[in-house]
This record gives structure tokens, sequence and C-alpha cells, in this order.
């Protein structure tokens, strides 16, 4: 199964008074008689007071939490280019510029921004591929873009929409991408069997194979010796992983990500080589499942006991580059090579270059952006001491060394931000819509209106 019920037990225990003699008891009362009145004339006056006062005796008011002022919201939608609204988050290709949307009945459609607005652009195809998995034969229709000798494309499988016999998924997610250069294949074809993940661009997926766009036939890309069985008796889904920079880094060596010499349930990973039909271990202990070549080595990242460290694999040795305190995910995100940290740390794990700018005055991260040349930023996340429902985006210049902070209710749609940036003077994201019926509204901000003030 996909999703597992959560089971929550409580537990209670009961107290009893006992008087075991009854001719003591009788005296006690006897013998203090007139103090049992006085106790209770007390508690009787002690509920009159109660009911005076409303019932508020021994509870103190709990003070209520300021809220965002919808106003500021409205002022930042202002900078924004479109004031569109749609019925699914917008979520970026691997084409500068265009996005898809997803809807759960397997529909797919691609909008391109240009001239300051979103315009929905013909598919320059569809395919329906049927790939084995777990003996199983799972079917979806796949509806792709090709551009510049590239292509991209997404397909969804349910039992909700599909009548194929198919018993141990009820969800798969199709992605097509360009075949590495390398390596043999008209398109590669990803998989997902994450069912929250629908709506997540950064997906990692669990399986990966080779794709005809214009048969649908599909072969299984990566090796499956001694794949064993998972807990919901399909294929092990951690025997091989894969996310969209691995394969656009792949270079002459695909680099990929592996749980299968562990328990199940364990987040340990180890990463995998394929070159060519080869296939090899590569090292131990590698987390956020990121990894990317470098003339230099292999740069990874690895938890530790205060955060994690950057790492480098090069002839069989291991070496620490940096290292960082916080939490991956809250106070450090990557965009591409680049983490930003909400202490104000750029840090390009290809290359190692290390900037800083001030602290952008945020609790946490929710999403965060580097521009294509890498001279702009882009944070969103909660604000240190903020209201209920206050949001807070940060706009930086490093080249300039100047920011601008926006600070108000629902600015992003915390679900699925997809912060990203078209070219480097645009910036995108998906906000909570403010329309009944409508997923987001769509903000496209171009950078020179930011600081135009």
């Amino acid at each position: 199964m996909l999703a597992h019920p959560a089971l929550f037990f409580y537990n209670k225990e009961g107290y009893k008074l006992m008087l075991n003699d009854s001719i003591c008891q009788e005296d006690f009362v006897l013998k203090k008689k007139p103090l049992i009145i006085t106790c209770i004339l007390l508690v009787a006056a002690i509920a009159l007071t109660v009911a005076v006062f409303g019932f508020g005796l021994g509870k103190k008011k709990e003070t209520e939490q300021p809220k965002a002022s919808p106003n500021a919201a409205a002022s930042y939608q202002a900078l924004s280019t479109t004031a569109d609204f749609a019925d699914h988050p917008l979520l970026p290709t691997d084409f500068d510029g265009v996005f898809y949307t997803a809807d759960p009945n397997g529909n797919f459609e691609f909008y391109e921004y240009k001239n300051g607005a979103f315009t929905k652009i013909e598919a320059s195809g569809t395919v329906t591929a049927t790939v084995s998995l777990s003996n199983q034969n799972i079917p979806a229709k796949i509806t792709y873009l090709k551009r510049d000798g590239k292509v991209d494309g997404y397909g969804l499988f349910t039992t909700a929409i599909s009548d194929a016999p198919v018993a141990i998924y009820d969800y798969v997610f199709f992605h097509v991408k360009t075949m590495p250069e390398k390596f043999s294949g008209d398109a590669l074809l990803l998989l997902d069997t994450k069912k929250d993940d629908f709506y997540k661009s950064d997906k990692v997926y669990e399986e990966a194979y080779t794709l005809n766009l214009s048969t649908g036939k599909t072969k299984v890309f990566l090796l499956q010796k001694s794949r064993t069985i998972g807990e919901n008796g399909g294929s092990r889904s951690d025997f091989t992983l894969l996310t969209d920079a691995l394969v656009d880094n792949a270079g002459s060596r695909l680099l990929f990500f592996t749980g299968r010499y562990y328990a199940e349930d364990s987040e340990k990973r180890d990463v995998m080589f394929r070159t060519g039909s080869t296939q090899t271990h590569g090292f131990a202990n590698a987390d956020y499942n990121y990894a990317r070549s470098t003339d230099k080595g292999i740069v990874f990242l690895r938890k530790t006991d205060k955060g994690f460290n950057v790492m480098r694999f090069s002839n069989e040795k291991e070496a620490v580059l940096k290292e960082f305190e916080g939490t991956f995910g809250t106070d450090y995100l990557l965009s591409g090579d680049t983490l930003i940290g909400k202490n104000g740390t750029v840090y390009n794990l290809a290359t190692q270059k290390e900037q800083a700018f001030d602290a952008p005055g945020l609790k946490e991260l929710a999403a965060a952006a580097v521009s294509p040349d890498g001279k702009r930023l882009v944070l969103a996340g909660t604000p240190e001491n903020g209201t209920v429902n206050e949001q807070r985006i940060v706009y930086v210049d490093l080249e300039a060394g100047k920011q601008k902070a926006f600070t108000g209710a629902d600015l992003f749609r915390l679900e699925t931000p997809e912060l990203t940036f078209i070219g480097n003077d645009t910036v995108f994201h998906n906000r909570k819509s403010t329309q009944e019926g409508k997923a987001c509204q769509l903000c496209a901000i171009e950078w020179a209106k930011v600081f135009a003030e």
C-alpha cells in the first residue's frame, strides 16, 4: 500500500479512595462534624465565585495571535505581470520559460511565458507507453514537447482512470526526458510511485526505462540483478533512485542512488555508477539525493550530528570540503548546484565558490532559487516573529549587494510554491488562490520592478 493508516493509542488511569473500616468512618464523621460543615460552606463559596466570574478560575485566557494583513499580499501581487488564476499549479519543465499543468485524470498541458504573459502551447505529440514493473503491465498516455533536439513529457496511471489489471500500484507518474548523450535510446522514461508527490517538481524517481517515442516500446534502463521484493509486494522501490539533476548532469557517467545494501526502512543511501552498459558501486553514505561529477571528483552531501558536510569522492578517497550546521530542508535548500542558507550563505557545491549576503529574516525556508548566472537569489519562507498566515519573500541581488523583502499573508502557495527563475530577469512562483474554485494564482515578477522603488 502507498499509504499506511496511523494508529493512536490513549491510556487512562483511574484512582480510588478506599476507607475500609466502617466504624472508624462513622466515628470520624461524628467527631469532625463541625469541620465538615465548614468545608461544605467553603466549597459552596468557591462554586459561587466561579459562577460569578464565568468559570474563569484557574484558567488563563489565551492571547489571540494577530493575523497578517492581506494588504501587503495585494501590493506584492501587483508587481506581477500576470493576474491569472489556474486550476492546477504550474510546474517547470526542462525548457526555460515553459511550464506544465497536470490534473488527476491524466491530462497534461504546456504553457510558455513570453512578453509578460502565459500562453498555452500545443504539445508535439502523444504516445501510449506500457512498462513492466513488478510483473505488472502499467500503461499511460504520455504528452510530450520536443524542442531543439530535446524532449520533455508526462503521463499518469491510476486505478481510477485506467481499467488495466494492475494490483500492486494504484498510482504511477511518468516523466520523459532527453536521453543523456553518451547513452543509447530515443528517450529516457522515469517513474515515480509516490502519490503525495504528484505536484512536486523535484521528484525522486524509482524506475528508469528507454522509450521509443514513435512506438511506445519501453525497456528497463538500469540493471535489476538481485533486486528483492519490497513491503508493498512489488519490486523494492529504493533499488535505483534518480533525480532530474542526476540525469541532466550525467555526461559519460550516470550517477544514481540506491538503498539496496541496507534494510528497506533505512534512510542510508549509496551512490552507483552507470557507464555504457556497465554498472558499479561507487561509495557509501550519501544523503539528500545530491551528487555531482566535477573535474576533481564527485561532490555529495553527508549528514552529521550538527548538520551536514559537503564531501568529495576521488580516487577511492573521501575528503570534507565544507561543514554546515543546521537542518537541510529548513535552514538550507538547494537550487541546482547552489546551496542557499537562511543565515545568508550561498555556496556552489560544484565549484566551492562561497558568498555571503544579509540574513533574510526567515525562521524557516520553504523555497529558494538562484538565477542561471548565479547573480540573483529569491528565498521564501516563514518570517521571524511572524503572525498567523504570514509569509516572507526576499529578493537578493548578490552583484549589487542589496535585497528587498516582502512580508504579508499568503504570498506564495506553500504546498507548491515552485519558486524558479525564467531566464535571469523574471521570477515565477505559484501563489495561494484568492478566487473560489481555483488552485492558485500565478506570479511572474520582473526583477527590475522589485528594486524600482
